[in-house]
């Protein structure tokens, strides 16, 4: 059904049909391909750059606390705190305050507080103040052994989100005798930030969180946890986080602490390159799909028209108008069917004049032969009877044959016509035959335009 639907289309039509769908499906592949590639690499881009901000940021934050725990340790190890673990009561408490100071605000801006702890008695000293600051068990039983510092998890610590630094108190023995506990708050100051911002981009978001997935933070407040578990973020994944919609986000740990640092970027920052390009390529497809439609249409006038031409030339020769010639002026296959059609309309015009000399010349003997039945007709009314009917049965078989005459010669100029038009237009079909028989051995089977060149085969081989 297909194929007598594209049949009874007109070529006019057929032609930019066929090339529009070609030019569509060619057009849509390489959007698509194109699509895809971009996505990819804007992807592949993205995966780097969190790859390589997290790395950076993962390796500052493990110096960064790795000498507050070296610092931490130094403290934990000088002799006035050895003592005072020691023997609280009869050590002077100044010289530990003293000594303490400079990890108290306002020396240290994220100081939260300080605190000692004997390893049998509990907490010793505490500075601001005795504040509750949270539970140390974990982080006690880490600085057991070497290398006696550790950094604690992140917590809330009196409305404030921070974490410990606990270091050792060793004898002389080496033995622990107690700890070391420094409190401080994970937000960062201004120019930490800005600089931040910078290495990150104004896009980008970074999360600190406990290796545990248990508590998270944007360095100034407690946040949600990642909809995804937290070994999935080792690879950069898409997810959906609550009020910031689509994500992209990477994972990874610190070494040296129960940290994991996150970084997220919004999916649409990521797809936003690829949109516009989609945007662009779109326009240009289209821009490229409306000219080569509009050329399929010229090239299919510039055919159909000398096809047009020739049809009502030849219609007019056949009622009678032998004046007409096809006003052709190319100079291809169709100006050639052209030319060689008004050849023969030259031939089929001449040969009528010479049938029309014929009859002339056949008319004249006839009128010769008249005066002479006329003469002898005057001799007696029996040879004028029989002169007469001579006469009339010569005249007869002369206009008889003068007909058989004439139709013989419009057979023969209408079959030299027929002739000259079936073997210039047989000269296109065999083109296109040709050239339709060569992309179909070059197409594979599964081509979705091989059904349309077939059926182009098919008629083709029927107009032949």
């Amino acid at each position: 059904m297909v194929s007598d639907g594209l049949s009874n289309i007109s070529i006019k039509y057929r032609l930019p049909l066929l090339i529009g769908t070609l030019l569509f499906v060619v057009i849509g592949a390489c959007t698509w391909a194109s699509y895809r590639a971009v996505r990819e690499s804007a992807q592949e881009a993205g995966s780097e750059r969190l790859q390589n901000l997290s790395q950076q940021l993962a390796g500052l934050l493990q110096q960064s606390a790795n000498g507050i725990a070296t610092k931490t340790a130094t403290a934990a190890n000088d002799p006035a705190i050895r003592a005072f673990v020691k023997s609280p009561a009869s050590e002077p408490r100044a010289d530990v305050e003293k000594l303490l100071q400079q990890f108290l605000a306002p020396t240290d801006a994220n100081s939260i507080g300080v605190e000692l702890w004997n390893a049998e008695s509990g907490r010793i000293f505490s500075a601001p103040g005795s504040i509750p600051l949270g539970d140390l068990a974990t982080e006690f039983q880490h600085c057991a052994s070497e290398p006696f510092k550790t950094i604690g998890t992140i917590r809330r610590v009196n409305g404030i989100v921070g974490f410990p630094a606990v270091a050792a108190v060793k004898d002389d023995n080496g033995k622990v005798i107690g700890y070391l506990v420094r409190w401080r708050r994970l937000a960062t100051n201004t120019d930490s930030r800005q600089q931040m911002t910078k290495l990150l981009g104004t896009s980008a978001v970074l999360y600190l969180g406990n290796n545990s997935n248990d508590v998270w933070t944007d360095l100034e407040n407690v946040v949600s946890r990642p909809a995804v578990d937290l070994r999935q973020l080792s690879n950069v994944s898409a997810y959906d986080r609550p009020g910031s919609g689509a994500v992209v986000g990477l994972a990874r740990p610190i070494a040296g602490t129960p940290w994991s640092i996150l970084i997220e970027f919004p999916e649409d920052v990521v797809q936003k390159p690829v949109n516009s390009f989609l945007k662009r390529i779109l326009l240009v497809g289209s821009i490229v799909f409306v000219f080569g439609v509009a050329g399929a249409f010229a090239l299919s006038r510039n055919i159909t028209k000398p096809l047009h031409e020739l049809t009502e030339t030849a219609t007019a020769i056949s009622c009678g108008d032998e004046s007409r010639i096809v006003d052709v002026q190319q100079k291809d296959e169709l100006g050639q069917l052209a030319n060689a059609f008004n050849a023969m309309v030259e031939k089929v015009r001449d040969s009528q004049h010479e049938l029309e000399r014929k009859v002339q010349e056949r008319t004249m003997l006839l009128e010769e032969a008249n005066r002479r039945l006329e003469t002898l007709s005057n001799s007696n009314a029996l040879k004028r009877t029989l002169a007469e009917k001579e006469r009339t049965d010569a005249l007869e078989a002369l206009r008889s044959t003068e007909r058989q005459l004439l139709q013989s010669q419009k057979l023969e100029a209408v079959g030299r016509l027929a002739g000259g038009i079936s073997h210039d237009f047989n000269n296109l079909l065999t083109v296109i035959l040709g050239y339709s028989d060569i992309t179909l051995r070059q197409m594979s089977e599964e081509h979705p335009l091989r059904r349309n060149l077939e059926q182009i085969v098919t008629a083709s081989e029927r107009a032949s």
